[in-house]
């Protein structure tokens, strides 16, 4: 929370440089007081929704940009701050409340959208003076600090700021157009590759991206001049109850420029539905005038696209995901029950479809299910009961494990069915091997194998029902083969199908209503930590959108959110479940604080509704991860009582930042 003071690093080289570049007055945060947010139009909010990113010119003067280039440049270099960049620079304040930037916020995330405490400085020297040789990989951010579901639709964006003109040579950041859908950097075609974009932009350029786009950094090919960027995340509180931006059409039409090179129509069509606030009958409104191109192919043909390539889904063809949304659309009954067999009898998963650490991809029939909304809960909940009745059926499924010739990295491959490999890297650390979760293809079972460390040279694959494979020396021709030996119990649930599921209620918000009581008491006795992580998400979701339909209609009661807050407010403040406790840390972080912080994440999005556990986040405001603070912080500002508004700014005060004193200057 709190910025370690730069002179206590470095004495009073860090006072010396900021006095000898001092900033100009007018570039304090208060120069846009007053001034109207310029909110999106309906084009440009339509590139979003295709694209996946907009690029605003923030209109900060250019004394400015330079100033903060200056700032940025000199931290980077001698230390980052991470999180505590905007005490560092608060200048930086004055390019996200101009008015181009708050009204872009406000047009795709609402009037009432949150600023997350993650924030990071990218530094980019030149590749000439020691930066980067060769573009990073494509990929996707993690959700900071542990996995959490990509999305579809726009809760989470980054803005990503220039101080600095970036043109291609400076090494702007790459995009995939059109990839925050259902592409996953690491089953890109090559020739997809090559359609990836530099974001470009003059300084003062933000860079709005929802938060899931495919991209990477790039080389700095300038010879001296070192690129800064800084990442910032921003996250919807509360669902979309009619447009936001300066709408003067409510029906979907292509906007007049898009990069995506992908045919997700169905998929843009109900993201700009949602953006306005039509749910229930109205969530596909803009795609039923396509139910002609719907009735080209029968069901069966759709459902059979939900599995195809990707490589067969350039203009034209249709992805997987796409189908999926077809059949939301149109398929009615039947296909609700085909969206959830996709989900609980799955014949041939993807990679993509696996619960990692890192990020957690849901199957795209997930989200179609959570496009359709209440129509479909009835469906899931039953599934949900017959997955936590079940128990794992013998898989019958025999892996090898080979290493390369450095032992770098172990491999494993399922010995029959589709012959597809999955590395684990064992040099990169713990938190990247372990929890991983093979799919077994004859008995479509999710069968999670922990890599354990055993000495210098040997591995253990530890299946669930105890059963080890050791592998001795890891040599390019030692070979071991095991047989799943039969069911587990009760605690080894199917994780992989009761996540997708549990997901998909999620997506619903409010049309989940009648699912809350039953997912609040499978929270309440969860004994896995990652369906508890995605329960906590969940419910926090559904109760907000019930929240925000009580304040539209207050027949919508309120009950059940005010439980919500109860047993949300119970997780940030009392001990660390000993169930959820785990090896499977990703960096400094266990799944506890997750919990924690997706608990605080659910009380900020039910605002004042929240009060129930307005005790336990005073509580919190003690606890060990920063994020957990700040998002208490902020609830209690929401909540907006004399006694939590009193609580929060105390809170405020005592981590206030000043950099006037240093270790040489006391006074």
């Amino acid at each position: 929370m709190s910025s370690l003071p730069l002179s206590d690093v470095h004495g009073d080289i860090a006072l010396k440089a900021w006095e000898r570049e001092a900033l100009p007055r007018d570039t304090y945060a208060d120069t846009w007081a007053g001034a109207e947010a310029k909110l999106l139009s309906d084009d440009e909010m339509r590139q979003f929704v295709v694209d996946g990113y907009l690029q605003i010119d923030s209109g900060v003067s250019k004394a400015t940009n330079e100033a903060i280039y200056r700032k940025m440049k000199y931290l980077a270099e001698f230390s980052n701050p991470g999180n505590n960049i905007m005490p560092n620079v608060p200048q930086v304040r004055n390019v996200i409340l101009s008015p181009k930037v708050r009204g872009a916020l406000t047009s795709i995330l609402g009037p009432n959208y949150h600023e997350h405490p993650h924030r990071i400085l990218h530094d980019l020297p030149p590749k000439a003076l020691g930066g980067r040789t060769q573009p990073q990989n494509y990929h996707k951010d993690n959700q900071s600090p542990m996995a959490r579901p990509t999305r579809h639709h726009p809760n989470w964006v980054m803005v990503l700021y220039y101080a600095q003109d970036t043109p291609k040579k400076v090494g702007p950041t790459g995009a995939m157009p059109g990839s925050q859908y259902d592409r996953l950097a690491g089953h890109m075609e090559a020739d997809e590759r090559g359609l990836g974009k530099y974001m470009e932009g003059k300084a003062g350029t933000c860079t709005i991206v929802h938060f899931d786009l495919v991209h990477r950094g790039n080389v700095n090919l300038h010879a001296s001049r070192t690129r800064c960027m800084l990442k910032l995340v921003f996250q919807r509180t509360q669902p979309p109850t009619g447009p936001t931006w300066d709408c003067k059409s409510d029906k979907f039409t292509l906007p007049k420029k898009y990069l995506s090179p992908y045919n997700l129509l169905p998929v843009w069509c109900h993201m700009w539905d949602w953006l306005c606030g039509k749910t229930g009958e109205k969530a596909f409104e803009s795609l039923s005038s396509l139910h002609g191109e719907f009735k080209k192919k029968s069901l069966g043909d759709w459902i059979k696209g939900m599995d195809a390539d990707h490589s067969n889904s350039k203009r034209g063809g249709y992805t997987p995901t796409a189908c999926a949304y077809w059949i939301a659309g149109h398929g009615g009954k039947e296909g609700i029950t085909a969206l959830v067999t996709a989900i609980t009898e799955a014949k041939n998963p993807r990679d993509e479809w696996l619960i990692r650490d890192t990020v957690t991809y849901m199957l795209p029939a997930s989200y179609a299910l959570g496009a359709i909304g209440s129509p479909a809960v009835d469906s899931i909940l039953k599934a949900l009961e017959t997955a936590a009745k079940g128990k794992l059926k013998e898989c019958g499924t025999a892996f090898s494990m080979i290493s390369d010739k450095k032992g770098g990295t172990v491999r494993i491959r399922e010995a029959y069915g589709e012959k597809r490999w999955m590395s684990i890297d064992k040099t990169r650390g713990g938190s990247w091997a372990k929890g991983l979760i093979i799919m077994s293809s004859d008995a479509r079972k999710a069968v999670k194998i922990t890599l354990r460390p055993r000495g210098n040279n040997e591995f253990v694959l530890q299946f669930p029902d105890g059963t080890r494979l050791h592998e001795n020396g890891l040599g390019d021709k030692k070979l071991r083969a095991i047989k799943g030996a039969g069911s587990t119990d009760a605690g080894q649930l199917d994780i992989w199908v009761r996540s997708n599921l549990i997901f998909a209620l999620g997506e619903m918000g409010v049309g989940a209503s009648h699912a809350l009581e039953p997912l609040l008491d499978m929270l309440a006795n969860e004994p896995c930590q990652k369906i508890a992580r995605i329960l906590t998400e969940v419910v926090g979701d559904i109760a907000a959108g019930v929240a925000s339909a009580h304040k539209k209609e207050k027949k919508v009661s309120i009950d059940v959110v005010r439980k919500t807050a109860r047993v949300l407010g119970s997780l940030i403040s009392r001990p660390d479940n000993k169930h959820w406790l785990s090896e499977e840390h990703y960096r400094i972080f266990n799944p506890n604080d997750q919990i924690r912080i997706s608990a605080a994440t659910g009380l900020l999005k039910l605002r004042e509704f929240a009060t129930p556990a307005e005790k336990d986040l005073t509580i919190a405001l003690a606890d060990t991860c920063g994020y957990v603070q700040w998002l208490c912080i902020q609830t209690l500002i929401a909540i907006d009582t004399p006694q939590s508004l009193k609580v929060a700014i105390r809170a405020l005060s005592s981590q206030w930042y000043d950099g006037t004193l240093t270790r040489d200057v006391t006074f």
